[in-house]
């Protein structure tokens, strides 16, 4: 009996050998196809001047001995992201995955002409490519925007995109939105625009394209605000109005505030007729302790203060010919299958008679 359980213990020894010495090689080989890795964090595209063919740019981090990491950057021109891909896969002893893919960042005169979807495209084909990944426009050569560093423009700048997304509480600026956007009839796709100032990445307004994938016009940050508020149902944002805007004795100030929007076509000949309600309330954060009875924020001069500003949106979008709001979807869905064009919206849209409601509730009034 003693022999047999001697014979156990041996065994168990074994075992436990046998197991420790496989959880340090299942160690080391981890930590050799880590190292080995080059998780790619940021594309960039550029127009070339060979037709059909672009400048392809990626980074990745690499770890080095120390155990800090640096950003490798590298460059191609080549006619699909599959032919640059091969190529800087023999430039590297890193494996290049791109499932990690954080920013894509395209180049101006490439989204001026109408690129920008054929070059995504080419992504799209990659069969691990995330569709969440975040797509940018470069007030410039985005080849060069890359040049200044992982810090810059890779980390920080999707850390900024995630920031404003929780805030909004919507999805912006993904590949996905994008794509989705340019395929679907009576809606237009925008994208943010990114800047370097002062070795800082920030984003400034955005891009909105034409049915045909050009970049048409810019909005600034108001009217990108607005853009997005009247795109979504429900919004979460920040509202400024200074005294004279809202007709109030203090300037409007609200960090928090919480929107609603309805669309409704009131008719869809000879062109649409369409009515947009905003329905609009939050909590004013500057102090109202030292206002008196008769100096109290006017809830009809906010609304009407707020209609004008987003009338005014609406109207550059009409001159634009650019409806990022999506509101073709909803004519569309008022008329006839056989009767929409999508070729047509663009100038229906500018002849569209659109007309903003807005409804706000002030909630700390006094």
């Amino acid at each position: 009996m003693s022999q047999i359980r001697r014979y156990i213990r041996l065994f168990l020894k074994f075992l436990t050998i046998m197991m420790c010495a496989s959880l340090l090689l299942t160690g080391c080989q981890t930590k050799r196809i880590i190292n080995m890795s080059g998780f790619i964090q940021t594309v960039t595209i550029d127009k070339s001047d060979v037709p059909n063919e672009y400048f392809f740019g990626i980074t990745f981090p690499e770890l080095k001995p120390d155990g800090t990491t640096k950003s490798v950057y590298m460059a191609y021109k080549a006619s699909n992201f599959e032919e640059a891909y091969d190529h800087f896969i023999l430039q590297t002893r890193f494996t290049l995955l791109v499932g990690q893919t954080r920013n894509i960042v395209v180049g101006k005169s490439l989204a001026e002409e109408g690129l920008l979807v054929p070059a995504i495209t080419n992504l799209l084909l990659q069969p691990k490519f995330p569709i969440t990944s975040r797509l940018m426009v470069y007030d410039g050569e985005a080849r060069d925007f890359l040049k200044l560093g992982e810090d810059i423009t890779d980390f920080n700048l999707y850390r900024l995109l995630i920031k404003m997304q929780s805030f909004y509480k919507i999805s912006i600026s993904t590949v996905f939105n994008f794509v989705r956007d340019y395929i679907e009839n009576g809606s237009d796709p925008y994208t943010f625009i990114v800047r370097i100032k002062s070795k800082s990445a920030s984003l400034h307004g955005s891009a909105v394209f034409s049915k045909q994938g050009k970049w048409v016009g810019t909005l600034n940050e108001q009217e990108t605000t607005d853009m997005l508020m009247m795109r979504s149902p429900k919004f979460h944002t920040f509202l400024h109005l200074d005294k004279q805007q809202g007709n109030a004795p203090i300037p409007i100030t609200m960090q928090n505030a919480q929107s609603e929007r309805t669309i409704k076509v009131l008719e869809t000949k000879p062109f649409p007729k369409i009515l947009i309600t905003m329905n609009i309330k939050g909590t004013l954060d500057t102090t109202l302790s030292e206002l008196t009875s008769d100096q109290t924020v006017k809830e009809p001069q906010v609304e009407q203060a707020i209609e004008q500003q987003l009338t005014k949106t609406i109207r550059k979008l009409q001159e634009l010919k650019s409806d990022p709001v999506g509101f073709g979807m909803f004519v569309r869905n008022k008329m006839p299958y056989e009767e929409w064009d999508d070729e047509k919206w663009p100038d229906m849209f500018k002849q569209a008679e659109i007309q903003c409601k807005v409804k706000f509730n002030l909630e700390n009034k006094i």
